[in-house]
């Protein structure tokens, strides 16, 4: 239950149990315990419900979440499909809501230092992450992560891992324990090849 309800809750407990063994002191003032007791049964009534929307929430994301990488899967095989029989017909292609693909041969390399964005997720369960800006030449954006053992330590990166490839310039994590510094950092990449490292940037939840 949420911290904040079951603050309240504790204080109008309290509360009732004062009255309780105080009930002359309440004997004609216009609240009662009556009111309290209520109070606290509806409190937590809407609590519980609280709890059980937002179970629910996060099955239902990493449902929706897991139904969208394996459509993305079967959207990637059709395009690829359908570049190799319309390659040089763009009219084609655009019935399919595809344009033509550039000519790898001149597609430099990323050459962009990106810059890493930050943020909690609206419901504080993980981190909004992203860039700033796209790279002009990008196809894609690798990304890095790696936890701190002292969560109040901004200086010493530590050993940052492998995490993701995306085409998106930002993402949800909700890989998070609360309390640990993470350690982000992103490059650039095409099929000519990837930019320069962005500076690791971290956060606490």
């Amino acid at each position: 239950m949420k911290k904040y309800i079951l603050e309240t809750l504790n204080r109008l407990n309290a509360f009732l149990q004062g009255m309780k063994k105080n009930p002359t002191d309440w004997t004609g003032e216009p609240v009662k315990s009556t009111d309290v007791q209520s109070s606290i049964t509806d409190l937590t009534t809407k609590g519980e419900a609280i709890d059980a929307a937002e179970s629910a929430s996060v099955i239902a994301r990493h449902s929706g979440s897991l139904q969208n990488s394996e459509s993305k899967s079967l959207l990637s095989q059709c395009e690829t499909f359908a570049y190799a029989i319309y390659a040089n017909q763009p009219d084609k292609l655009a019935e399919y809501g595809m344009k033509p693909r550039k000519d790898p041969s001149k597609i430099p390399p990323p050459t962009e230092v990106l810059a890493v964005v930050l943020e909690d997720d609206s419901d504080a369960e993980g981190f909004l992450i992203g860039i700033k800006a796209r790279d002009k030449n990008a196809d894609s954006y690798e990304w890095q992560k790696g936890q701190s053992l002292v969560s109040t330590d901004l200086t010493n990166i530590p050993q940052l891992f492998y995490f993701k490839t995306t085409s998106k310039i930002s993402f949800i994590d909700d890989n998070i324990i609360k309390g640990v510094r993470y350690f982000f950092r992103v490059r650039a990449a095409n099929r000519n090849g990837y930019g320069p490292w962005s500076e690791a940037a971290s956060r606490v939840q």
